[in-house]
């Protein structure tokens, strides 16, 4: 049963004993608010991960498929694929995939231009066209840039997987 909540995760007494599920113990996907996951008094499933002396370190997220393991199969590197914006930071704007994967679109790949304001080109809570350029199921990491979707302008600078620049020289540019 829930005994308490935190900023960094919930605690779950059972058999006389308490121990926490840590936010990234909670979820595949990135949990900001422990409190929407459980409340307290509410009966959860817990699976035991690690016993010390002093701490019982619990997992939610473990008795549930492993989404990023079905990932590579529902999503391809170079596909272009909808998806909901889910919150826009300082580095870039998160989306969410199947599984409450989320997705990175980092600011460099927003645009060809500068972006002076990022809601100029999405807004959270809509849903928007974006490729794959990276994907590491390993590492649990997906890369996603929506100016992939467009040609380059002649003389800008475009990306490349890997985050290396290129410049776009329109007089070798195949027909």
């Amino acid at each position: 049963m829930v005994s308490g909540i935190l900023s960094y995760g919930i605690f779950v007494t059972f058999d006389g004993l308490e121990g926490l599920v840590h936010v990234s113990e909670m979820d595949w996907g990135h949990v900001a608010n422990p409190g929407k996951y459980a409340k307290i008094g509410d009966k959860v499933n817990v699976e035991i991960i690690g016993l010390d002396p002093e701490k019982i370190s619990l997992s939610i997220k473990r008795l549930k498929a492993n989404p990023w393991a079905e990932l590579a199969s529902i999503y391809k590197l170079n596909e272009i694929i909808e998806v909901p914006v889910l919150k826009i930071s300082k580095f870039g704007v998160f989306v969410e995939l199947n599984g409450g994967i989320n997705g990175l679109i980092h600011l460099s790949e927003l645009s060809h231009t500068p972006v002076k304001n990022v809601e100029d080109i999405v807004q959270v809570g809509k849903t928007i066209r974006a490729k794959i350029i990276t994907l590491d199921v390993n590492e649990r990491r997906i890369g996603l840039s929506i100016k992939a979707l467009e040609a380059a302008p002649a003389g800008s600078e475009t990306s490349i997987a890997g985050g290396q620049a290129a410049k776009v020289d329109p007089s070798k540019e195949a027909d």
